[in-house]
């Protein structure tokens, strides 16, 4: 795995130089010209003077970069002085700060089949490993951090999409959306200002989330970076109807900001139920517990497929 440092001499110029590319892919991914050689790019004007621009005056590429999130996160003149995206390619890899709320560095890493190394390596001592640590740690180089990955999504415009988070599928949203061509159809979700009739998740209720959110404007709010930012502010906010975040945080002890998405990715394999009377109502008991695989089980009952088919009736009628 590619270990973060802090290089002086040559290894600092190759690390500057590296920096400098990514900068240059995420702006060639953001004007939508994945076909310019990236050479090109570094020697365009257009390149050149975007860098020389410095924080908040930055007008962001890639919605999907956003730049007031990602200077607030950082050390406040260090934001002002610095080109945000450049100051992401930089130190991304030695901090792992995220460029937006809706990045999840793990779930990207996951679908791109990128286990981490304790992972990968087979504990059973019958069994006979499948790969050394080490083999694991080389095949992680590639998208070994935050950048990589970053640059993996904006470079992702065609099926099957990437997605930035576990509560975004960018399949339903390009279902209901014509989006823009050569564009991560999450881009295109960030950008969007009006979301009614437009799921973009088989698990978070839009209007599960407008009824029990009337002080917000009808469809004008992005439903999932509004719960986020409820989520990093502590809130256990509920986005479906059959999911209770307090319960999921309390009952379990799992402290996290996120517990749908959570549940989603971790909770699920571990047999952790959505709600108090999930297994109730499933017909679950202690035997079907330990013998059966639960998790898609649950996934099932989080579906919000009564959603997904209006949407697609009123698209149709349309």
């Amino acid at each position: 795995m590619l270990k973060p440092c802090l290089l002086s001499g040559e290894g600092e110029v190759d690390l500057r130089a590296r920096s400098l590319e990514m900068a240059a892919r995420i702006f060639r991914a953001s004007i939508g010209q994945l076909a310019v050689p990236v050479a090109d790019i570094l020697k365009s004007d257009e390149f050149k003077a975007f860098c020389a621009v410095r924080g908040r005056a930055v007008k962001p590429l890639s919605p999907l970069f956003d730049v007031t999130y990602y200077i607030k996160k950082i050390p406040f003149q260090t934001g002002l002085d610095m080109n945000p995206v450049l100051h992401f390619c930089r130190f991304g890899p030695i901090h792992g700060q995220a460029p937006s709320l809706l990045f999840d560095a793990t779930f990207v890493r996951r679908q791109l089949g990128l286990s981490s190394p304790r992972q990968a390596v087979v504990r059973d001592e019958d069994a006979v490993p499948t790969a050394s640590l080490a083999d694991a740690e080389a095949s992680l180089v590639p998208y070994s951090d935050i950048v990589e990955l970053f640059v993996a999504l904006l470079e992702n415009i065609e099926p099957p999409y990437l997605s930035p988070h576990p509560l975004f599928d960018p399949t339903i949203w390009h279902e209901f959306n014509e989006g823009v061509p050569n564009e991560n159809p999450a881009a295109s979700f960030v950008r969007t200002r009006d979301f009614r009739g437009r799921p973009f998740s088989p698990f978070f209720s839009i209007s599960y989330f407008a009824r029990t959110r009337p002080y917000l404007r009808g469809g004008e709010i992005n439903p999932l970076l509004c719960y986020l930012t409820e989520c990093a502010a502590g809130k256990a906010a509920d986005v479906n109807p059959m999911f209770h975040a307090g319960y999921y945080h309390h009952a379990r002890g799992i402290s996290v900001g996120d517990a749908l998405s959570h549940f989603l990715t971790i909770g699920r394999h571990m047999g952790l139920p959505p709600n108090p009377f999930a297994d109730q109502e499933l017909g679950i008991d202690e035997a079907a517990r330990v013998y059966e695989s639960l998790g898609e089980l649950y996934l099932d009952y989080l579906r919000c497929d009564a959603e997904l088919a209006g949407a697609r009736a009123s698209r149709t009628s349309d």
